[in-house]
């Protein structure tokens, strides 16, 4: 009888990480959470493209933003030129994020003021070093397929890199924003 009851006890005990896991992940806060945790907000996602840039990994650099589609070809030539126009910075290349304008994927896209609710984010960097004077590049990035928040239960999002320019010029991924 003990037995059973230590068995009984030990897969009580093994449904708990499992069962408090599930309660974490099916709100807002902890959907967050896990995405700071393994690296999978905007700014992560930049600090990434940038720093392996800066470490003059040109490869690594073109895998962490997002490979368009083949018709697209002039957004595949300026994916291929802005990551060597920033490789050319060399490795005291600096950045920081300096603004960031959250954009809603669901339903009609538009500005937002909640970032929780985000699927697309507008981030401007300005990048310097000490032989160049600064130049900020926009950067747009998106949940794949669009992000729909708490009307979806507010699950985990997936960041990536859809476009980057220099701030004078027009985005070629991101068509709501055109100015």
């Amino acid at each position: 009888m003990d037995q059973i009851r230590r068995i009984r006890r030990l897969a009580t005990l093994s449904l708990l990480p499992p069962l408090l896991l599930g309660a974490i992940l099916s709100c807002k806060a902890g959907s967050h959470l896990v995405e700071r945790l393994t690296g999978q907000t905007p700014t992560a996602q930049i600090n990434r493209y940038l720093n392996t840039i800066r470490d003059g990994d040109r490869q690594a650099a073109l895998s962490l933003w997002a490979e368009p589609d083949k018709a697209n070809v002039p957004l595949g030539q300026r994916r291929e030129s802005v990551t060597d126009e920033l490789l050319s910075w060399g490795p005291g290349m600096r950045h920081r994020i300096t603004h960031i304008t959250w954009w809603s994927t669901c339903c009609e896209p538009g500005v937002i003021d909640e970032p929780d609710e985000a699927g697309g984010a507008h981030v401007q960097v300005t990048v310097e070093s000490n032989n160049r004077p600064p130049q900020v590049y926009e950067f747009y990035l998106r949940v794949p397929g669009g992000y729909w928040g708490s009307a979806a239960g507010s699950p985990p999002r997936q960041w990536q890199i859809v476009d980057v320019h220099p701030k004078d010029q027009e985005p070629l991924a991101w068509p709501w924003a055109r100015r």
